[in-house]
This record gives structure tokens, sequence and C-alpha cells, in this order.
């Protein structure tokens, strides 16, 4: 629920509207027609994106009747001349900044995040309709606060305890008997003055703007010293007051070990909620498809278009090209990204157990059973998305079973008797060629046609060499983020070999393996190919069209640059150049003498 008490601190995501079609600026005339004829919730605007997924213009109903009175072409693709300008804002501007800064010159705006995806759009006509709300939120507050207060004045009146209420600036408005003897003043001296005038030691930051509680020593007339608890009044997530308390210094301390377990308690829970959150929800979005060839743009175009729709995608690649990777982002960018992304490898699973993980059980539907039964991957993954990797390997047996699921929507667990509905988008990925898989009666002909509705290649590591630099920069950065050490460097010769001079078979899996397993065993900050060489398979490296002598010779340049680079950073000394390097100076000599390295 927004809060409208303060117009200043509401931000655009908190009205942004998700009612907008997109449409990408290859689309033509017609398929925008199409989108605002037969939708069922019709949508008020379509968003339209370049092929890089940037916002190009907006085409509204208005513009598009426009059109058809102009007789435009329906074929026409949505270029820029036939769609409005719109303004892009941060989701996290204010409202005021949006009105100040005169963003509604076309009525409506786009709201992006910080990675400048698309989260919603604002109208105009939206922003006036909250500054209504906000004068009625005003106008009604009194009349929600006062019997909250009323009924706390109540209890203060039959309790011994020492109790007062102020407001949210800090002016007194009731105390009981109790706590105004406690400090030997009478209630005129309490009622509308200000609380730090009646204790001068009391600690709390006014107006309110924190919902947790305080703690402060005061003397009373007696100068006698206890503990004086201020606890906010929290009404529709808002603190509207304060409760004073009288504490004994015994009550206090017993009332701060319940905190504190009340806090570890706290802790747990979120840490948990965390936890299980993460087991069910994707991880990556399309901003983390690490890749600017034309192969993989190609493939983020396809998987951005799957995103749109319900229907099934099969994503296909080699192992390790990131088929999981594009899983979580196709779920991401679709409209069940608030609900769970539940992912299942085929191949992982033991045949016997892959139909109480897909189905769930019953209690006691077989040995071992849990006493509660326990519900199958497609009732946890319904009204959002289940993604079946290595599909391939799904038993044949378990293909029909996986079959009328998705012809009927229906799941019945191993031993029971109701059929439960469910609803659930489905992304399968494997590294196999199904077709000739079908044709061998490996896999069901009937089931290759229903996952293979909309279909993504992605390409291997070798087809799209160019992104490999981006992709040793992306892990070393993030390696060295892990690790908390300074940034590691690959130098140019290691980067051309591993570019082009690799066959990489295990793609971008086998790309971080081998940086993992270098920056782990080498001391200096920058890898050469020397550092690289190890740690390559020798078959492999022996297949290399550049073959070993140029290896040899690569590192003999890398190290003599390393060398000329030391002595200059050590101002031409041999002695502390060979004192940074560990080495005796005649060893260094050696080297010099070796590379023809002149002082």
């Amino acid at each position: 629920m927004v809060d409208l008490s303060d117009f200043r601190k509401i931000k655009a995501r908190h009205i942004s509207s998700k009612d907008y079609a997109s449409l990408c600026c290859s689309n033509t005339i017609a398929d925008a027609i199409s989108i605002f004829q037969n939708s069922d919730e019709k949508p008020g605007i379509i968003i339209v994106k370049d092929g890089d997924f940037k916002i190009q213009g907006i085409l509204t109903s208005l513009r598009m009747l426009n059109h058809l009175e102009n007789h435009t072409d329906p074929k026409l693709p949505l270029t820029k001349d036939l769609v409005d300008e719109i303004e892009t804002v941060n989701e996290d501007t204010t409202i005021v900044d949006l009105l100040e800064n005169n963003y509604f010159n076309n009525s409506t705006v786009a709201t992006v995040d910080s990675s400048n995806r698309l989260t919603g759009v604002i109208s105009l006509h939206d922003v006036i309709r909250l500054m209504h709300r906000g004068l009625d939120q005003a106008h009604n507050e009194l009349l929600r606060v006062t019997p909250i207060v009323k009924a706390m004045e109540m209890h203060a009146k039959n309790t011994t305890q020492g109790i007062a209420i102020i407001d949210d600036k800090g002016i007194g408005l009731f105390a009981n008997e109790s706590f105004l003897s406690f400090l030997g003043i009478s209630r005129y001296q309490f009622v509308n003055r200000h609380i730090t005038k009646m204790i001068n030691e009391c600690n709390i930051e006014l107006p309110i703007s924190s919902c947790k509680p305080t703690y402060n020593p005061v003397r009373g007339k007696d100068s006698q010293v206890e503990m004086l608890s201020l606890c906010p009044i929290i009404n529709d997530d808002r603190a509207i007051g304060v409760v004073g308390v009288i504490l004994s210094q015994d009550e206090f301390k017993e009332r701060a070990k319940l905190v504190q377990r009340v806090e570890i308690l706290e802790e747990k829970v979120e840490f948990y909620q965390k936890e299980l959150s993460s087991l069910s929800s994707s991880r990556y979005n399309f901003n983390n498809i690490i890749g600017e060839s034309r192969e993989i743009s190609s493939s983020k175009r396809l998987a951005l278009k799957a995103s749109e729709s319900s229907v099934p995608v099969l994503i296909l690649g080699e192992s390790g090209v990131g088929k999981e990777l594009f899983a979580h982002a196709i779920h991401h960018g679709s409209t069940r990204r608030s609900n769970d992304f539940i992912r299942i490898n085929c191949a992982a699973i033991p045949k016997d157990l892959l139909e109480a993980e897909l189905f769930g059980y019953e209690p006691g539907a077989f040995t071992g059973a849990g006493r509660r039964g326990k519900p199958g991957k497609f009732e946890l993954a319904h009204k959002g998305t289940i993604f079946l990797d290595e599909i391939g390997d799904m038993p044949i047996e378990m293909q029909v079973k996986l079959l009328r699921v998705l012809e009927e929507k229906e799941v019945e667990r191993i031993g029971g008797t109701k059929q439960i509905r469910v609803d659930f988008r489905l992304i399968t990925a494997t590294h196999m060629k199904l077709d000739e898989l079908v044709k061998k009666g490996k896999f069901r002909g009937d089931l290759y046609y229903r996952v293979n509705v909309l279909r993504v290649e992605i390409p291997s590591l070798r087809e799209r060499r160019t992104d490999i630099p981006l992709l040793i920069r992306h892990f070393l950065d993030k390696l060295s983020g892990e690790r908390k050490r300074v940034e590691w460097r690959m130098t140019e010769e290691a980067t051309i070999l591993l570019t082009y001079e690799y066959d990489w078979p295990g793609n971008i899996r086998e790309l971080v393996n081998l940086l993992e397993r270098v920056t782990n065993s080498i001391e200096p900050d920058t890898i050469g190919i020397h550092e690289i060489l190890p740690h390559l398979d020798k078959p492999r490296a022996e297949e290399l069209a550049l073959g070993p002598g140029y290896f040899k010779k690569v590192a003999a340049d890398s190290e003599r640059k390393a060398l000329i680079q030391l002595l200059e950073d050590s101002g031409g000394s041999v002695r502390k150049a060979a004192e940074s390097l560990g080495v005796h100076r005649t060893g260094l000599y050696k080297k010099l003498k070796k590379y023809n390295v002149h002082l």
C-alpha cells in the first residue's frame, strides 16, 4: 500500500502500471491492430522496442486510429515515424521530480530499473488520481487514529505501571497517574507540552521515522533512576505517535533479553526466507547473458520473444553453453516472474525417483514415503514456470505421463485418486538432437512436437569467438569481487590464444573452470600464456593450429615484457627488481641476458 501522507516521497515504481503490451520495431501495424482488437485484457498502449531491446517509442489506441483513418499500409514496420516518443525515467524517481521536470509532455512516461529494463508505464491521469487519493487519505486519518489513542488511554488508566502517550511530533497527549507521579508533575504540565521539556534525559528522534523502540534512563522526582521505554504506535505501516512506559531496572533487563532472542529468531527467519526464495525463483535476467556477437544476439532476441508468451520453449545447445541461464532469463522476462521458477535435471535423478519428483506422492504411497506426502514439481510450479533440463534423458515411460500433463494440465500424485489442476509454463533443454532420437524410437514424436513450439538454439563458444574477451573480463571481475582482492588482468597474447586458438569443447563452463584454476594457483595479478598453459589439457593443447613452438615464443615475449615493466617500476634498480621477484640478482642478470634486455 502506498503511503500518501507525504506526496514528495512517492516514487514512480509505486504507481507504475503493467497495463501495456510490447512489440519489436520489426513488427508491423497489422500486428499492433491485432493486439488492440484481440487481447482479452486490451492494453492501453504498446511499447515498441528495437533489436537491442531498447525502447523505441509508444503506440496508443489514439495514434492507431489516426493510422487507420489515414489508410496507413498495415504491412509497414513500427519505425520511429509511426510511433510517438516516450520519456524513460528510473523507477526510483519521485513523482514530484516527474512533474517539476515536465516529463508528462506526451502524457505518458516509461519506468526502467537500474539495468535499464522496462518495469511499467505512468500516465498523467495516474498522478492526478493519486493526488486526489492523498487528499482523501489525509481527510480520513484522524478518524482512524482517534479510536486507537482512546483505546490506549482506557488501558493506561487501569494499570499501575507508568504510561504516557505522545504524538509523532513529541507533544504530550495523555499520561496516567503513575507516570505523572513518578515525574512529579501535573496533568496540566504534561498535556500539549514537548516531551523533552518534561524529561531532560529523553533521547528520541522526532518527528518519528523509525518503527523501533528506544530505551532511555530517566530520573524521577525522588532521584530514582528507571528506564523509559518509547515504542512507536504503528497505523498503516506508519508511526502516528509513541507510547512511553516506565520500567524498573529488573523489568528492563528481562525485556532486553527477550528482545535479543526475538532479533536472533527474526534474523534466522529472514535468512531461511531468502534461501527459500532463491531456490524457487529465477536468479538471472537477459542482462546476465554476456556477449555482443551476432550469434548470441540472435539467440537473445528469440528468447526475449519467447518470454512474451506462455507457449512451451525448447532450448538447444551443447553442454556448458548456458541453457539454464536462458531459461532463467525467459521466466524473469515473462508475466509469471513473480511466481516460482521450478527446475529439475532429468539426467541427474534416478529413474525410480523421477516420477515422485515430478508428480509427488500421497502418504504411504510406497516404502519410505513421508507420512505427510509431498507435492510434485508440477504442483510447485503452479502459476509459474517449470524447467526440465536434459529432457532427452527422460525415460520413455515418463514421456507418456509428461505428454498427458501437457495436454490435460492435470497431475495425479503417486498413490492418489484425484486429479490436481495445474497452470504452468514449460521450458525444456537438451544437448541432444531430439529429432534423431525420435527416428531411433528413443523419444516420443508427439511429445517432441508439444515441447518444440518455440525453439531457441544457443551457439557454442567456438561459434561466438568475439565474445570470449568479454566473458574473460566478466568472470575475472567476478572472481576478484568474490575473493576481495585486486583486479585480475589477462595479457593480450593470452586472450588471443584463448579466443582464436582453442576450440572450447566444454564451452563457457570450461572457460570458467580454467579461470578459477589459474587464479587459484598463481600469485601475480597478470595472467599470461605461461600461466595458462599448465592448465590446458595436453592433448587439446597439441591440437591447436599454431603448435607448441608458438606457445614458447609467446611465453618468452610475455616474460621479456614483464621484465622490462619490472625494471621500470623499480627505477632501473636490479637489486629492487630481484627483491620484488624473490630471486638473487645473479639469476635476474641471466634472465636479462637471455632476453637481450639492456639496463
